[in-house]
């Protein structure tokens, strides 16, 4: 009798599954038998490795080709001309010898921010920065568009070695013990289907369920009464980025009811008196009362005291999104979080305190992997210049001037080439038009990718990468108890290669080959991680896992978690022995060194700043441009569940009735959105769960101006960051503020553009020769 075939094992960002396939071809999937609860984005896959955006052959801009490297304001609008590899090769290679010869390593930008695909060995980033490494170096980023603020800030409050994300409280002790959890930025189920590298349980969902069926009350202050509707919950509807007033409302209401635990202020926290003076007006003569609260963010001040006095008698869990420190002043929110929990004397409490993203990522509440799996490695970087990562356009368009963050006075470098693998700036930055400006001025752009994106759209040499499903790898994330063998499903396009192959032929050509590659194959470098960590765990925890044949045969690994996390728990047991990395051993509700920067956007304690409205009276309504529930972030948005959600082929775009109809708006028509900084298209879907005078329309849809060659054309697909400001959130984190923006919204009544997003760009029919090809 013939023996069962072994079933086919993949892995992505959004979970784990089984491939199932027609010929070549991935035609549709079934998730794990294990993952109770499976992400619906699973539904993106089927068909995305044979799309038309599919890139199939090497290709360079026509412009590049014929001129040669310089800055050009043609990417993004010049047709293209396919090479051979052999040429692309010789291109690129040519083009960096030629930069890291003239102007040295801090002339090149590695960038490849982004999630690229799942899968540990061949994870782009570390491919590229380990190749670039060997050249001599490269400026890097530093931080990330979805915590840029809280990356930088945490530190300051709870020390360097206190991981509120890694290591929060988990899921368990919240269901078990607490009894109120206040949510600022609600719980979006929709962001907790994914985690970088993997997610083989979908528990949230349970979890919660958990907690309210053991009598936790869920309180979710937002604009959207969907940030929180897995379980039943009050909706606080709240102005967007006024979370802070509402929690110096509540933190007044304990102060002047003597509400507040002053002995845990006295013994864990330090700088508390100097904030209570700001909390009472004292400073600026303003006290933060609920009434006050109420006129900022509209929430009744009778509503703030009572759940102020809910909060001091109940064990209560208040909780940040990460949302609210994608915006100005986006360091404020989890500060005023964490003060708010220590004045309840509930920090490194089973089940209670403060937590910073839960409902923002898989990973948080969930256990840790006791020994995280290797990455691949990438070597040492000699150069040192950074920018926090969402200071780029501002790094290509200054380059020598000087910009504060975190208390240094630093000075953007000369980028001369930028090399993108894996991500999409095109989804993450803001002001797509400042932007598109901005890779203007290099004098080279290299992107590795699958699909025609509008990264990959704006680049001069564009090599075609493989998919995750066209090679093999190893899928697992720090937070979750399965490493999946992730086997290769199909075979690629024939002029297409994995970036390991790509930049081992680029190291060849410029004399670091043996040094990228080591010699190894990529299935020689999957037992080596795998081996390596097998061994981590039998040395560190006693877990001995089977060999790399055995697992991959089988399909999966489990490892047990470390599940009894309390966040702060050892410092709250012993603050002498166990205190915290911050100059007073203690949470910083008042910080010295922070105050000591001069930042007047930033000083020594969480502080209310208002909502800037510089776009005035024309601009009416507030934008809440937040991840989106039909993919993560741009991947696969051509993909069967992201293209169900869309109206009239557009991205969705809610407002209130209410708005609507003063605009003679109906459901299901396209609307214009309009902001200072641009424009774009999008479909309208009316409903009561948001906040009146507020409009979302959620990131990722693929950037597709209608006029290419016009970096403020508007976008017929509905990308919010047309619309969005490229400012930093304050000289001390520089983080990106792209939540929030200001705009106005009326009826589309003009023919319909068509949208082009997901076709392959125009290509040259002449055969133009290198004029690129730069003599070493």
């Amino acid at each position: 009798m013939a023996s069962k075939a072994r079933p086919t094992w993949h892995s992505s960002h959004w979970g784990a599954y089984h491939p199932e396939t027609i010929g070549n071809s991935v035609r549709g999937i079934r998730p794990v038998s294990f993952d109770g609860d499976p992400s619906p984005l699973l539904r993106n896959i089927p068909g995305s490795t044979d799309h038309r955006a599919r890139i199939r052959r090497p290709a360079v801009r026509q412009g590049w080709l014929e001129k040669g490297p310089g800055p050009s304001m043609a990417r993004g609008s010049e047709p293209f001309v396919e090479v051979e590899w052999s040429e692309a090769i010789e291109l690129a290679a040519g083009a960096l010898q030629e930069v890291y010869r003239t102007a040295g390593p801090e002339a090149v930008y590695g960038g490849s921010y982004g999630w690229a695909s799942a899968g540990r060995f061949h994870h782009a980033q570390s491919q590229l920065h380990r190749f670039l490494n060997l050249l001599g170096g490269y400026v890097f980023s530093v931080n990330s568009y979805s915590l840029g603020s809280s990356g930088v800030m945490m530190p300051h409050i709870l020390g360097s070695r206190t991981n509120v994300f890694q290591y929060a409280t988990n899921w368990r002790q919240v269901a078990t013990h607490a009894e109120l959890v206040v949510c600022f930025g609600g719980l979006p189920l929709k962001n907790t289907f994914v985690s970088p590298g993997g997610v083989s349980r979908h528990e949230t969902r349970r979890h919660m369920e958990a907690a309210a069926a053991n009598g936790a009350t869920f309180v979710s202050f937002s604009p959207l009464r969907d940030d929180l509707d897995t379980v039943d919950a009050e909706w606080i509807p709240t102005r967007p980025g006024t979370d802070v007033a509402v929690m110096l409302g509540l933190a007044h209401v304990l102060v002047a009811e003597d509400l507040a635990d002053r002995a845990f202020l006295d013994r864990y926290t330090s700088g508390y008196d100097a904030f209570e003076r700001y909390l009472l007006g004292e400073v600026d003569g303003v006290a933060k009362t609920p009434a006050w609260a109420e006129a900022q963010s509209g929430v009744p001040a009778h509503r703030i005291a009572e759940l102020a006095r809910q909060m001091a008698r109940s064990r209560t869990l208040v909780t940040v999104g990460w949302s609210l420190q994608r915006q100005r002043h986006g360091e404020q929110p989890p500060w005023m979080g964490i003060t708010l929990a220590a004045m309840l004397g509930e920090l490194g409490l089973p089940g209670r305190g403060f937590g910073h993203g839960y409902g923002s990522m898989a990973e948080v509440g969930a256990g840790p992997l006791p020994v995280v799996l290797p990455p691949f490695p990438q070597g040492r970087n000699p150069v040192k210049r950074y920018i926090p990562v969402a200071r780029v356009a501002d790094m290509l368009l200054n380059p020598g001037q000087p910009f504060e963050y975190n208390g240094e006075l630093l000075t953007y470098p000369d980028i001369r080439l930028v090399y993108w693998a894996g991500g999409n700036p095109f989804h993450h930055h803001q002001d797509l038009g400042r932007l598109r400006r901005a890779l203007g001025r290099a004098d080279t752009v290299i992107v590795h990718d699958p699909f025609w994106t509008p990264t990959a759209r704006h680049a001069d040499i564009v090599f075609p990468s493989t998919v995750s499903l066209e090679r093999e790898d190893l899928g697992g994330s720090r937070n979750d108890p399965g490493l999946i063998a992730m086997h290769q499903a199909v075979a690629p396009p024939p002029d297409v290669r994995d970036d390991y192959s790509t930049f081992t032929a680029l190291a060849e050509r410029l004399g670091v080959g043996p040094a990228f590659s080591e010699g190894r194959t990529p299935r020689e470098w999957l037992v080596v991680m795998y081996d390596k960590w097998a061994a981590d765990l039998r040395s560190v925890v006693g877990v001995s896992l089977p060999s790399f044949d055995e697992f991959w045969e089988r399909g999966y690994v489990d490892v047990p978690t470390v599940d009894d996390i309390t966040l702060l728990g050892d410092f709250r047991d012993d603050p002498d022995v166990n205190p915290l990395m911050t100059p007073s051993g203690k949470v910083e509700i008042g910080s010295e060194r922070i105050a000591g920067f001069g930042y007047d956007d930033c000083p020594g304690h969480p502080t209310w700043f208002g909502v800037e409205h510089p776009a005035g009276e024309a601009y009416p309504l507030q934008l809440i441009a937040n991840n989106p529930r039909s993919r993560l972030h741009s991947q696969l948005d051509m993909g069967e569940y992201s293209q169900s959600l869309k109206v009239a082929g557009r991205e969705p775009a809610r407002l209130h009735p209410a708005d609507a109809a003063r605009r003679g708006i109906a459901e299901g028509d396209v609307i214009l959105l309009r902001s200072d900084k641009g424009s774009c298209l999008a479909g309208a879907v009316l409903t009561d769960g948001i906040l009146e005078g507020v409009v979302q329309l959620s990131t990722g849809a693929w950037y597709d101006p209608i006029d290419p060659a016009d970096p403020d054309a508007m976008c017929v697909h509905g990308n919010p960051n047309v619309l969005t400001t490229d400012i930093g959130t304050s000289r001390l984190a520089q983080g990106c503020s792209g939540q929030l923006a200001w705009v106005e919204v009326e009826r589309w009544a003009g023919e319909l553009p068509p949208i082009r997003a997901y076709d392959p760009p125009a290509f040259a029919e002449q055969d133009v020769r290198a004029a690129a090809l730069i003599p070493s």
